[in-house]
């Protein structure tokens, strides 16, 4: 009778597989795409942060802040597509917005990236 049971299990382990596999595989693919926006969208604020400080430092200029966040974000693999723009800069204070594309594993689709970073213009007290 015992026997007579293990046969009905018969290939029980295998549809548990074609199963339960691909369910794993797009769970794994999920936390990987989020791994990697969440990462771009670091580069991107990094990018902004660092355009903002060298558009705010001493005798220098909005332009010099997007120059520099656009030479940084451009050598970043992860981040793709980046414009750099410092609208919303005043005397007063420097805005660098940086807007891209996150790497993606699925072809055609795309998560685009928005960060922007504002510093205070250094000047004599």
């Amino acid at each position: 009778m015992a026997e007579r049971k293990r046969r009905g299990d018969r290939g029980y382990s295998t549809l548990e597989v074609t199963v339960v596999l691909p369910v794993v595989l797009l769970m794994v693919m999920a936390l990987v795409q989020a791994a990697l926006y969440l990462l771009a969208s670091d580069l991107a604020q990094t990018a902004a942060n660092k355009g903002s400080l060298a558009g705010a430092s001493w005798q220098s200029s909005p332009d010099v802040g997007v120059e520099r966040a656009s030479t940084w974000a451009g050598t970043q693999r992860l981040l793709r597509g980046t414009s750099v723009s410092s609208e919303g800069s005043n005397a007063d204070s420097v805005r660098i917005t940086v807007t891209g594309e996150a790497l993606t594993l699925v072809p055609g689709w795309t998560l685009t990236i928005r960060e922007t970073a504002e510093q205070p213009v250094e000047a004599l007290p």
